[in-house]
This record gives structure tokens, sequence and C-alpha cells, in this order.
């Protein structure tokens, strides 16, 4: 081992490799400048997720806090610019920093996060950005919910986050302003304000013509909020209003994170929203895919998904077997979901595959059948590069016989290999989710979802788990295509 003072000096070479294994071996060494020394090696390269790995495993208690200290009022200003690598730093610190930090320490974190809270910096270039903050205040979120503790990022009396900002004036934001210049704000006071001009910045930033990065870091705290605080900012980007969010703007990837948010939201006025008849028919497949996902995973939303089911908004055959089987579960609407889909179930699959045969002699098309299959399977099947990777990937079935995939197509569960077993898991939130078993653990269980999403879920919040003999896919996909298209799938599937 190198002397420790020789490690400070190398954790801030302009060698990455230096940088790296000086980091590796801070490890569980003791000295006052170390925190100094890992926060200059972040700010060296914070876009290098194995230093960040290696600095983050050299931290010891308090040490996150006195590297964002350190980064906070030394980092370069380079034109204003909000570096991505830095939202992702600030989000892994605040899911570090939470893991030891008291109420006490949360408030005076904050305050050194924002700068307001001490008057003699206010003058200083501002070196942490709303959008880097609002990364912090998720990661925040996120490791507290590790630790067991729900935490919101808004204030109203049911919101545990009152327990680490205090609201103790009910002063107006002038006043806070006129405050604030007169040096007389109280701590508290401060950074309750500060946040909640956190919140209002990334609230307008959710729709606004600005870089990925800063949306998507915005979009993620809305989802930490609340329905009344940032329902609608979310749903501008989704739903089929002109005077709302520039079309440009809503792009594919923006719109699953607003969808994500708003499960994340765990209020009913959500599916309400989502599952209007206008709203449902304007959604892409992928989006659609994203708002099953949410609304069947809470029971809260199960009664109006099934409400939009028995009103024909949402289609029977948009509804996974493994889907079904959990809205079936639900305590009061239950009854009405299998009375639901006893009706539409197809009984023979077998007969629904013979009926199908005939599209094995019409002519299909290579490329409307490539508009198919990224309308009707790339959400879990990957073929070349379009699509996820959740269950087979379809590339190279040029050798398979056209009835074969037709029988797959048609009867989804007639053979369901091992690797591709379906499992529920219910948590103790009252949440289900169905997808692929991805990762096993003493400690957490990982599923691949559809869109290819995954979810991790500790041990200790797994309430109950099941594996199913049915298939992820959905019956019934015939239906949502012609015969032509059918037949045109096919032949782009075999080419």
């Amino acid at each position: 081992k190198a002397p420790i003072k020789t490690l400070l000096k190398q954790a801030q070479s302009a060698d990455d490799n230096a940088r790296f294994l000086a980091a590796l071996q801070l490890a569980k060494q003791k000295h006052p400048d170390k925190a100094k020394a890992l926060a200059a090696a972040l700010m060296q390269d914070a876009d290098d997720k194995w230093l960040r790995a290696a600095v983050f495993n050299a931290l010891g208690k308090g040490d996150a806090l006195l590297v964002f200290d350190h980064i906070r009022t030394t980092r370069p200003i380079k034109n204003g610019a909000v570096q991505q690598s830095y939202i992702t730093l600030m989000k892994e610190l605040g899911r570090i920093v939470v893991q030891d930090c008291t109420p006490a320490q949360m408030i005076h974190f904050w305050n050194l996060g924002t700068q307001m809270a001490q008057p003699e910096l206010r003058k200083e270039p501002i070196r942490i950005s709303v959008w880097e903050r609002a990364a912090f205040l998720n990661g925040l979120i996120l490791g507290a919910k590790k630790k067991g503790v729900k935490l919101t990022a808004t204030h109203p009396d049911a919101h545990p986050l009152r327990n680490f900002i205090p609201l103790t004036s009910k002063i107006t934001p002038a006043e806070i302003k006129a405050q604030y210049e007169a040096n007389q704000l109280p701590t508290d006071v401060v950074a309750d304000f500060t946040i909640k001009a956190t919140l209002r910045s990334a609230r307008n930033s959710v729709g606004a013509g600005i870089s990925l990065p800063r949306r998507f870091a915005a979009i993620e705290l809305m989802g930490n909020t609340d329905f009344g605080f940032a329902g609608d900012a979310l749903l501008r980007l989704l739903l089929p209003r002109a005077d709302l969010v520039d079309v440009a703007l809503r792009t594919p990837d923006i719109q699953a994170a607003a969808v994500q948010a708003l499960g994340n939201l765990n209020d009913a006025r959500v599916s309400q929203a989502l599952l209007q008849p206008k709203a449902w028919a304007s959604f892409t497949p992928t989006v659609r895919e994203a708002v099953l996902g949410i609304i069947t995973r809470s029971a809260l939303h199960h009664p109006g998904l099934i409400d939009a089911l028995e009103k024909g908004i949402v289609p029977v055959h948009a509804i996974t077997p493994a889907r079904r089987k959990t809205l079936e579960r639900h305590k009061t609407a239950g009854a009405r979901a299998k009375q639901l889909f006893a009706k539409h179930t197809g009984r023979d699959r077998m007969k629904a595959f013979e009926a199908a045969k005939p599209v094995l002699k019409m002519k299909g098309a290579v490329a409307n059948g490539a508009k198919i299959f990224t309308r009707a399977c790339a959400t879990c099947h990957r073929h070349g590069n379009t699509g996820h990777a959740v269950g087979p990937d379809l590339t190279g079935l040029r050798n398979q016989p056209a009835e074969a995939l037709l029988l797959h197509i048609i009867v989804p569960n007639q053979e369901v290999y091992p690797q591709y077993t379906m499992y529920e898991v219910d948590t103790n939130e009252t949440e289900t989710f169905a997808g692929l078993l991805a990762a096993d653990t003493p400690l957490q269980i990982t599923l691949k979802l559809p869109l290819g999403l995954t979810k991790t879920i500790a041990r200790k919040d797994v309430k109950a788990i099941r594996a199913s003999s049915i298939s992820l896919m959905p019956d019934l996909l015939e239906k949502t295509m012609t015969k032509q298209e059918l037949a045109d799938l096919l032949v782009f599937l075999k080419k």
C-alpha cells in the first residue's frame, strides 16, 4: 500500500488510472483531507461510472456531506452548462448521504446544496444547478425508501418530508425574499423556500425545450411530489391537447418517464385521466404499455381499468394473462374482472390458430411487417436493432416454418421455456409486478418488465412471489391486426 499522503495526491491526478487506483486504496482509510481528494477525483471526470463507484466505496460516515461541500465551493464553472455526469453524480450522492443522516443533518446538507443559508456565499457563482438539486432530491428519496422511510418532496401535513425540513412559517414568497435580502431568514424556512423554488423550476422544466438530462431529472422529481402539485405538468406530456406541450417535445422516452412519474404519485386521478377515451386513443403502443404497467401494479387503479375495459375504451386483448390474474384478485372488483374476461377470452386457441391458417398462403410485405412488429411486438421482443429484449430474441427466424411462428403468435402459452417463466411479486406497499426473473439474491429480486424496464425489489419488501405457467405475451394478439398485417408480420420475422 502507498502512504496515504501519496494516495491523496494521486486521487487528484490528471491520469484516469491513477485516480481510480487511489480511490480504491482510500477505502477504510481516515484522513482530514480524504473527502477533499475524493471530491477532486470526481470533478476531474464525473462521467466515469467506475471512478464514481470507487469513490463512493471509499466514503466513510459523513464523507458524502464533505464531498458535496467541496464540489459546491470549488467546482469549475463551464459557461453555466449542466452536465449529465453531474446530474447522475448528484442523484448518487443523495442516495448515499441519506444512509447516515439525521433530520438536522439533512437540513444542513440541503442548505449547503442550495447556498441560500449562508449569506457570505450568495455572491458566488451557482455551482449546483436547479436540475442537479432536483437529481439530488431524487437520490435522497430513493435512499430513504431503501431504509424503509417514505419521503415526498412536497409539504402537506401528510408528507413525511416535514420530519426533515419543517415548515415553521406561513410567510409569503415576497416576505421570504425581503427577509432573505436582509439576512434574517431562519435556516429551516430557507430550506423550505429553496425546495419549493426547486420544485417550481423543475415543474416548469418538464415541458420546456431543454436538454433531455435536465427534463428527466425534473420529471423524476415530479413523481416524488403529489398529484395536486405535479399531475397537470406530467399529463401535459401525454394528453392530446394542442395548447399544452409542443408535440416535438413529447418523445417516447420523455412520455415513458412521465408515465412512470405519474405512477409513483399513487393517486386514483392518474388512471382517471389516462383512461379517458380521447387520451387512450391518442397513445402510441409504447405509451399504452407503460400506462397499463403502472395501472395494473397498484390496486388503487384496478376498478378504473375494469370500468374502461367494460366500456370498451381499453380493448380486452390489451391485457396480458398475467395482468388479468392480477385484476381478478382485486378484493372488490375482482369478480367483475373474472366475468369480463370469461366473456372475451377465446376458450380454444387452437381453433383460432386453425382459423388463421389462410394467412400462410397470403403474400406479405416486409416493410409493413416491420411496422406491425414495432407496434405489436417490440415492447417485449427484439428483431435486429428494434425492440426490447425481455422475451425471446426474434432475430434469425429465417429457417423457422411460418406455421410454427403463427402458432406461437396465436397460442402464446403453447410452449414457455423455463428461462421465460413469468413471476408475479406482491410488495408490502400493495403493488404487484409481473415479469421475468432477471436476478434472485438473498437481499433482492430483479424482474425484467416490458419496454426493457427492470424492477428491483428488496426481499424485506416482498409480500408474496408466484411463478406462473402462462406467458407474458397476451392472448388474442391477432385481434390487433388484419389478416394481411398478420401475413406481413410473418414475412418480416422470416426475412
